[in-house]
């Protein structure tokens, strides 16, 4: 793997790498919240105002205060999505039942060595923490 941290690649680059996952650290015992208020340097409100869908190993995250991670995680964070679609997603959704038709629900993990989760943000996530990211560094799979 190859570490990236700030200076080392280009907005489109980097872009492209968040969509396609990257691989950060995670202290022990954190959950998913936790682990977002400090990668995305958000407050509690911060999380809830900016990142509505949460999806941790192919499943949809209703309480992100309790779930913790595990070394292989994929979290994929967004903020909302339009239509149906991105209701249904959005954590603690009202209509969250219809989501098990459009969802396989498998535990698919990494296995990885350490505290390292695959990271994959999108739309407003993307562009508005791109760069605390990159201020907190993260790895990628080497190019073979």
């Amino acid at each position: 793997m190859q570490r990236i941290e700030k200076g080392s690649c280009d907005g489109i680059f980097l872009s492209s790498v968040l969509q396609q996952g990257v691989f950060v650290e995670f202290l022990p015992g954190e959950t998913v919240a936790s682990f977002i208020r400090r990668v995305l340097s958000l407050d509690a409100e911060g999380v809830q105002r900016e990142v509505q869908t949460l999806i941790l190993n192919n499943g949809c995250v209703d309480d992100p205060e309790t779930t913790e991670l595990v070394s292989g995680d994929t979290l994929v964070l967004s903020g909302a999505m339009p239509g149906l679609v991105g209701a249904m997603l959005r954590s603690d959704s009202p209509i969250k039942a219809m989501r098990k038709s459009m969802s396989s629900g498998e535990d698919r993990r990494l296995v990885l060595e350490g505290r390292l989760l695959r990271l994959k943000l999108f739309n407003t996530v993307l562009s508005d923490h791109k760069n605390d990211l990159l201020k907190l560094g993260f790895f990628i799979e080497d190019e073979t």
